[in-house]
């Protein structure tokens, strides 16, 4: 199963070490990191996550 992780570089309430232990932990996973981005990246890099995940997605 195709598997996207996305992660902010900042992000305080979920260090960045956990989603790479995600990636890691999921056989042939893709991980993007938002730079500059903290744990409300959706709100703050709205653009950003979502051209990653239509790129992911193929739409």
């Amino acid at each position: 199963m195709s598997t996207l992780v996305i992660a902010a570089s900042n992000d305080q309430a979920v260090p960045i070490h956990h989603a790479m232990m995600l990636h890691d932990g999921v056989a042939g996973s893709q991980l993007v990191v938002i730079d500059d981005a903290d744990h409300a990246l959706i709100w703050t890099h709205t653009d950003e996550f979502e051209r990653v995940t239509d790129d992911f997605l193929g739409v």
